[in-house]
């Protein structure tokens, strides 16, 4: 611990109005890390991933004058999440997002567990801790990351 699981795959949406070239479709790719951490030491991991997007930004050649790092507040965040930052670029129709960051706390796993009855804790061989690992997820739309790079150069 910690580790990770990387997946892209395609994903579906209800979109009513289809517009803004790739960017509001009712398909698109989608690229997720779900990385299971240690609860205590959520704070350091996240800020891990967040430098990490930065990087992957700068990677792009986003300027950073077209990016905004946007922390959700908490009557705005989704219930299952303790912190989310939404990273939101400058499209030429307006800022929106293009990645998001999320820690989803142990969500997810408290819930497989509940419903399936197994245990889904981790026991840390070195400390003899056992906890529910907790889930840090960073979220990318590919066509979003595609339509900002191509905009850029």
């Amino acid at each position: 611990m910690p580790f990770g699981i990387a997946q892209i795959g395609k994903a579906f949406r209800n979109e009513i109005t289809v517009e803004n070239y790739i960017f509001r479709v009712r398909e698109f790719e989608q690229m997720e890390v779900e990385y299971f951490i240690n609860p205590k030491d959520w704070e350091k991991h996240f800020e891990q991933w967040l430098a990490m997007m930065k990087k992957w930004c700068a990677f792009l050649g986003l300027s950073e004058s077209d990016l905004m790092f946007h922390e959700i507040p908490d009557n705005e965040r989704a219930f299952y999440s303790k912190r989310t930052i939404d990273i939101e670029y400058n499209f030429p129709f307006g800022m929106k997002e293009l990645f998001g960051l999320a820690y989803r706390t142990d969500f997810d796993l408290s819930r497989h567990q509940k419903f399936s009855g197994e245990d889904l804790s981790y026991l840390d061989a070195e400390t003899g801790e056992k906890f529910i690992p907790h889930v840090i997820e960073p979220s990318l739309g590919l066509q979003r990351s595609v339509l900002a790079t191509l905009l850029y150069h």
